[in-house]
């Protein structure tokens, strides 16, 4: 066991941690927490987040905290900021072994582990200073815990204590989870818990009725209710209170109707999508092990057949994942990162249906789909490939012969793959396809994501730093919106269209904008007349990368020219 976490150690540490601060702070929802993480630690207010210098309602106070925090111990800096998902990713690894082990055995905890380590979707939002990744612990935490308490396990399992019985401190760990994943993101990380135990639960009690009292076994129910409604009032409620004393009774509506119910029941924050949109989500989050979902159909097959039936621990797995994927599926305002918590329990139960069929003799259907999955992993991973040194026109980063070893190195990950068919190796498929997982996503780190450094946006500011007059006002239009006041450290003028601009840039006094080639094309033929051109840089967001974009690269039409002019 103590082999496997090391294991598992070194693989967080190649996919979650190793060039952590590479790249730069995106111009995404990142750079709203990085910033105000840095602003916290600037101005000393631990109470209320701020960004841009200007109060920032959307989200509880821990994310924040957690980067304010990384800041002071470790310095201001990308990886700094990003240290608290990191972080949680390696908890999300070894919470989902311990699970597998307790549930399974060994080699499906360790497999299970494995690819919660080399899944594309944790590997990009560990790299992310978001709160979706440690809020996504805190629901896994809280969700197994609450299991594990509700099983019926006796004292006699943890010691002879009468008070805090095993129960009562499984109870009292999911209670605490969930008050810190609330202070997180918010009411979701109880309401999940409770949706996948009130599931679970109602389905293995016998009449399938008296839901709860399934939930409470012991029979001092009301010290175990006392006890966990008591720790989570304690963890999650003065910080509010402090909020409502400080910002008044409004922040609780903004927060809890704005920010929860209308962005889960309306349009307001995120158009409206298909009740789809969540398969191809969860399909390349999990990739690239998802083309192995495929296994679960000879299981289908076999159970309207009658021939099999899920064991106990299969049917918790599947409520576990299904319900937070119905959850979200039900959402208007869909997000592709509140899909997180549906991996841990899906790769628990993925590494059972693998190893099942790794050691099931004889062949049967089963294996040509494994065989099937394998070779279109390997398919996609060359694909890949073949689209960098086709992109790389694309990547500031990318000479041509960082791409040929970039794709190199990707196209022999897949080729391997492939070719392992051949071989009669099958039992090592999972170790190929994380070793070639790893290989991948570091090249695509490396080698595509990262700028040349100082990036554009650093550029930028530090432009900015240099030309500015005293105290002149600074605009920012359409580009590094978001992430220039942490590279900056300036209070800045969001500017959302036309004539907005046009109100800012006829300004009495001196003022500065950033803004793009083309929007002061149209501002200048629109005002008749010229703007100082004080500073140009050259700008691909990489977080617009599509796989239309890698098929045929666009340079012209994705690169844009960012400018710093100035009024007078």
């Amino acid at each position: 066991m103590r082999r496997h976490i090391a294991l598992l150690l070194l693989l967080t540490g190649l996919t979650f941690f190793i060039g952590l601060g590479r790249t730069v702070i995106t111009d995404s929802d990142e750079a709203y927490y990085a910033e105000a993480g840095r602003e916290m630690l600037e101005s000393g207010d631990w109470l209320t987040p701020y960004f841009n210098y200007t109060p920032r309602f959307e989200k509880p106070i821990f994310q924040y905290w957690l980067i304010a925090t990384s800041y002071k111990t470790f310095g201001i800096n990308e990886a700094t900021a990003r240290l608290p998902s990191a972080l949680a990713g390696l908890g999300l690894v070894l919470l989902t072994y311990v699970v597998g082990f307790r549930w399974f055995n060994v080699n499906v905890a360790l497999l299970a582990g494995v690819i919660v380590a080399t899944n594309f979707g944790y590997f990009s939002l560990s790299r992310m200073a978001l709160p979706d990744l440690p809020l996504t612990f805190f629901i896994i935490l809280s969700t197994w815990a609450g299991l594990a308490a509700t099983s019926g396990c006796s004292t006699n399992q943890v010691g002879r204590s009468i008070f805090l019985t095993y129960s009562r401190k499984c109870y009292l760990l999911a209670s605490g989870a969930a008050a810190v994943g609330f202070l997180t993101k918010g009411p979701v990380a109880i309401l999940l818990p409770l949706l996948v135990i009130g599931s679970i639960k109602l389905w293995e009690h016998p009449k399938r009725i008296r839901i709860i009292q399934s939930l409470w076994l012991s029979g001092s129910n009301g010290l175990t209710l006392l006890l966990v409604a008591s720790l989570g009032v304690l963890i999650a409620a003065p910080w509010f209170a402090m909020m409502v004393h400080e910002h008044g009774v409004e922040y609780l509506s903004r927060f809890f109707i704005a920010e929860n119910v209308a962005r889960f029941s309306t349009e307001t924050f995120n158009p409206s999508r298909p009740a789809w949109f969540y398969f191809p989500i969860l399909a390349g989050g999990l990739f690239p092990w998802s083309p192995f979902l495929g296994l679960f159909a000879p299981i289908l097959k076999n159970l309207i057949n009658k021939s099999r039936c899920l064991t106990a621990i299969e049917i918790r797995l599947l409520v576990w994942t299904t319900v937070p994927l119905i959850f979200y599926t039900l959402s208007i305002g869909k997000q592709p990162r509140y899909i997180l918590p549906v991996l841990p329990p899906l790769a628990i139960l993925l590494a059972h249906i693998i190893l099942e069929r790794l050691n099931s003799k004889p062949r049967s259907s089963s294996d040509r789909l494994f065989d099937g999955a394998t070779l279109f992993i390997g398919i996609v991973w060359m694909a890949i490939g073949v689209f960098i040194l086709r992109a790389t026109p694309l990547f500031d980063a990318m000479s041509i012969s960082g791409a040929t070893i970039a794709g190199g190195i990707i196209v022999a990950s897949g080729l391997g793959l492939a070719l392992s068919m051949f071989f009669r190796v099958r039992h090592h498929v999972p170790m190929i396809i994380a070793i070639g997982s790893i290989l991948t996503l570091l090249s695509l780190h490396f080698s595509v994501l990262t700028p040349l450094r100082p990036s554009a946006v650093e550029k930028t500011a530090s432009a900015i730093h240099q030309l500015r007059q005293a105290n002149e006002p600074l605009g920012v239009a359409g580009v590094f919106v978001r992430n220039l006041p942490f590279y900056t450290g300036l209070r800045q003028t969001n500017i959302v269209n036309d004539d907005q601009a046009v109100n800012f840039l006829q300004s009495s006094e001196r003022v500065m904008c950033v803004l793009t080639d083309k929007q002061l094309e149209r501002l200048e033929a629109r005002l008749g007349r010229t703007f100082s051109r004080l500073f140009s840089s050259t700008y691909f967001n990489t977080a617009n990368i599509r796989i239309r974009s890698l098929i045929n690269p666009d340079a012209g039409g994705v690169i844009q020219t960012v400018l710093v002019i100035a009024n007078k």
